[in-house]
């Protein structure tokens, strides 16, 4: 057998289609394939593996829903998202020679991801020196592929064709044989037949004895039923527990829809409502206070802003009763102090050398000039408000 081609799509870290030659040539024998870690070069070597053997692949006897549960967490997840990949295969190429004749082979197992189930398709196709392309098996030839595949690279000494370097490294570094390799060369060496042949030849010799050693067998084969049983019993649970997770992711995507119209209908202020209370109460703490200064406003001044007319007509009033006040202030203080000066112009002391006629002509005048001024002063009259000059002062301020 003689490996050509590996083509990977959307398994593992490979993304997308990816494909590599192993074709050699005559004065390039040997391909090897490096990387850092990460990079693949484990994830190549296991695909060749379940490509070739499928659910069979693995070291331990795995169940279908322990196969299923791989290959969903192997199926390419697209790098910073939750979504994975549809499907994802691998397909590889190798020349088998047969009676000096080199047939090609080409296997592809697809695995298809139908809502958290695995639809697997495998596909094997051969072609001839004398095919121009690779042909389908007939129904004979496929009945009999795992055996054929057994026959040319038995799966116990498979890790002596597929393994990576850093097995190497570990058995040099520590000294011992991993026990895969170990096992594959009691398959080459077919130590592995002659451990089983030991261990059917003893069931034998069991079932063929009797007394104690009878009931030891039948204890064996009661225990071995009751271990498929419960085995049969667990691939059961992790079937419905595989069911079961799909109604929650399912109910989760309906939760996550419910809670978008939630919120578009106003599911924001129910979940809000208790702070939106407790700020209602607040502002309506707030407005009480406003209302309580707009009613002290209103018991003094501010009223009289609403009658700004009325107000300057009551001013203007005002205004006139403090001059009517003021001009019969005038007019006494004028009576007053005029008959104090006719009254010192008439003394004997006032001006002594002037005659009586001298001071009776002046004081006539002075008399004239009095009733002059008293003239021009209005008659007081009565003022429109009862006020005093200091509310009439403060009133006009």
């Amino acid at each position: 057998m003689l490996l050509t081609k590996v083509v990977i799509n959307d398994f593992g870290v490979y993304r997308g289609r990816n494909e590599f030659n192993f074709q050699t040539e005559p004065d390039k024998p040997i391909i090897l394939c490096g990387g850092t870690n990460g990079a693949g070069k484990t994830t190549m070597f296991e695909s060749v593996m379940l490509c070739l053997y499928g659910q069979n692949s693995f070291e331990q006897k795995t169940s279908q829903k322990q196969y299923h549960d791989k290959i969903l967490r192997t199926i390419h997840r697209y790098l910073g998202t939750k979504k994975s990949a549809d499907e994802a295969s691998v397909t590889i190429e190798f020349q088998f020679a047969h009676e000096e004749k080199i047939v090609e082979y080409q296997i592809m197992r697809m695995w298809q991801n139908n809502d958290g189930k695995i639809d697997e398709t495998f596909t094997i196709k051969k072609k001839k020196p004398s095919d121009e392309k690779f042909v389908k098996l007939d129904s004979i030839e496929e009945s009999g592929w795992q055996v054929f595949i057994e026959q040319l690279i038995p799966k116990g000494i498979v890790k002596l064709f597929f393994f990576d370097g850093e097995q190497i490294q570990k058995i040099a570094d520590e000294g011992e044989i991993d026990n895969h390799i170990k096992s594959s060369f009691d398959s080459l060496l077919g130590l592995d037949l002659v451990k089983q042949l030991i261990n059917d030849i003893g069931l034998t010799l069991l079932r063929n004895s009797k007394g104690e050693t009878k009931k030891i067998l039948d204890e064996i084969n009661l225990l071995t039923k009751e271990k498929d049983e419960s085995e049969k019993k667990r691939d059961d649970f992790q079937d419905k527990q595989v069911n079961l997770q799909t109604k929650i992711d399912f109910l989760q995507k309906q939760v996550d829809v419910q809670e978008v119209n939630f919120k578009k209908i106003g599911g924001q202020f129910a979940r809000k409502r208790e702070e939106l209370t407790i700020e209602k109460a607040r502002l309506e703490s707030k407005l009480e206070n406003v209302e309580k200064e707009i009613r002290e406003l209103c018991s003094d001044t501010l009223p009289f802003s609403l009658i700004p007319k009325q107000l300057k007509e009551v001013k203007n009033e005002i205004k006139a009763d403090q001059q009517k006040i003021q001009n019969s202030f005038e007019k006494s203080i004028l009576e007053k102090n005029f008959q104090d000066l006719l009254d010192n112009i008439k003394s004997e002391s006032f001006l002594p050398n002037i005659t009586n006629d001298v001071k009776q002509n002046i004081t006539k005048q002075i008399d004239e000039l009095l009733k002059n001024k008293i003239e021009s002063i209005s008659n007081p009259t009565k003022t429109t408000y009862n006020l005093s000059t200091n509310d009439m002062n403060h009133t006009i301020q």
